[in-house]
This record gives structure tokens, C-alpha cells and sequence, in this order.
């Protein structure tokens, strides 16, 4: 459990180390990079750390990738959270894992 945690909490800032995953006990060898991932976007979107809610979200996981869908207009109404998710994009690309941003209505929107 240690490890675990020291795995998410090291990872939830800058790059992600791509080594260590292994060292890990079942399932958490393959949960783990999905825990930091989630905690990653949780930072990334609670920009303002204000009392205005996030839109409903949805994510959709597929093997070592995440897609994540957002209401259309709420995209264009944020830029510097897209600049965000831009940079977040190629971050998990290090770690081979593929963050995939979209609108509600099936667009790629980053």
C-alpha cells in the first residue's frame, strides 16, 4: 500500500516515470498509472479551486489509454484548461499511456 501511494503521489506532478510500475503487487502493477492519471486531471480541472462545479464528465477507460468527453461549448469556454490538457496529453505519451480529449458530440477537441 505504501508503494502504491508513493507511486500516485510521486507521479501526480511533471513527467511520469515509466519505471517502477513493475515493483508493484497485482493489480496495482496496472491500476496504478490509472489512479495517477485521474488524480492528474482532478488538479488539472480544479484550476480555480472556486465554487464553480466542474460539467458533467465522462471517461471512458480502453486498455492503457483514457478517453474523457466534455460538454461542447465548456472546450471553448476555457482555453487555458485545453493548453493544460494539451500539455497533459504528451506528458502521459512518456509514459505510454493516451489521454484522448473530447467533445460531447464525438469531436476531438485537443
Amino acid at each position: 500500500e505504501q508503494r502504491v501511494l508513493a507511486r500516485i503521489v510521486g507521479g501526480h506532478r511533471r513527467k511520469i516515470a515509466a519505471e517502477g510500475f513493475d515493483q508493484l503487487l497485482p493489480p496495482w502493477d496496472r491500476r496504478a498509472i490509472f489512479l495517477i492519471v485521474l488524480l492528474r486531471l482532478a488538479v488539472l480541472l480544479h484550476r480555480g479551486r472556486g465554487n464553480a462545479s466542474l460539467p458533467d464528465l465522462e471517461l471512458i477507460p480502453r486498455g492503457r489509454s483514457l478517453e474523457i468527453r466534455f460538454p461542447v461549448r465548456w472546450l471553448k469556454d476555457h482555453p487555458l484548461t485545453v493548453a493544460d490538457l494539451t500539455q497533459e496529453i504528451a506528458l502521459l505519451r512518456g509514459a505510454d499511456f493516451r489521454l484522448k480529449v473530447y467533445s460531447s458530440r464525438g469531436l476531438r477537441a485537443v
